[in-house]
């Protein structure tokens, strides 16, 4: 079982509390996005912008990490979707990473923040993490080169899945990094779904939505076409 983001349904998108949450209920991965900020820092971030989910506005790409650091990513975050039209009341962990709102039990207050994907990696040793490089290239290119850097610094080639909707991401990613398994972007898995041209060799993991707008993608025929040509489906 994997949860996305952190379990997004049930926690803030992309958050230590929803890692330490997800983790705590048993998945066998952790799932999250990665980017860089203006600084460097890779952070596990979905949004080009903090906007959707926290109280500030603005691309990651323009902000230190202190100044995403510092931001609540929980603001936003309702037991029923991460929206702006609910009431007060309805915002569960709004100020908890301000200080305005006391935790949940086990909980601190820089769990409901934009964090490193260092400091997540380094909390979670014993979990799969399915890593997707947000972005296109050129611009991604750096935040795959600093991936594959953290990879090799935390010995982490064992235990990574790495993705990204761009191939030339995932591929550049792959040079850097060859022991990591990576999955196809998304040139390649909607040819393998139209016309089952196999992914380039050492991507074995698709990832694949249920259905995408009008096509039924995982069906029965794909799973076992898949397995039979050596392929493992997320």
């Amino acid at each position: 079982m994997l949860a996305h983001a952190g379990g997004d349904n049930t926690s803030p998108h992309d958050t230590p509390y929803g890692f330490n949450t997800s983790a705590a209920l048993g998945v066998d991965a952790l799932d999250m996005d990665v980017q860089l900020s203006s600084d460097g820092v890779l952070v596990v971030q979905h949004d080009a912008t903090v906007d959707r989910t926290t109280e500030a506005t603005g691309a990651v790409a323009s902000m230190t990490y202190d100044q995403l650091h510092a931001l609540d990513a929980g603001y936003w975050f309702t037991d029923t979707c991460t929206c702006k039209d609910q009431p007060e009341s309805a915002y569960l962990y709004r100020g908890v990473r301000t200080g305005a709102k006391p935790p949940p039990k086990g909980a601190a207050a820089d769990d409901f923040a934009i964090t490193s994907f260092e400091q997540i990696a380094r909390r979670h040793p014993d979990f799969v993490l399915n890593v997707e490089i947000k972005g296109t290239a050129p611009a991604a290119l750096p935040a795959a080169t600093e991936l594959a850097r953290l990879t090799a610094s935390l010995h982490l080639e064992d235990r990574l899945v790495v993705t990204s909707f761009d191939d030339v991401v995932a591929e550049a990613y792959h040079a850097a990094a060859p022991r990591v398994q990576i999955t196809p972007g998304l040139s390649a898995s909607t040819a393998y779904v139209l016309s089952g041209a196999l992914p380039p060799a050492g991507q074995t993991i698709l990832q694949l939505p249920p259905s995408y707008e009008s096509i039924e993608v995982v069906t029965p025929a794909m799973v076992a076409k898949a397995h039979a040509d050596g392929l493992v489906l997320w």
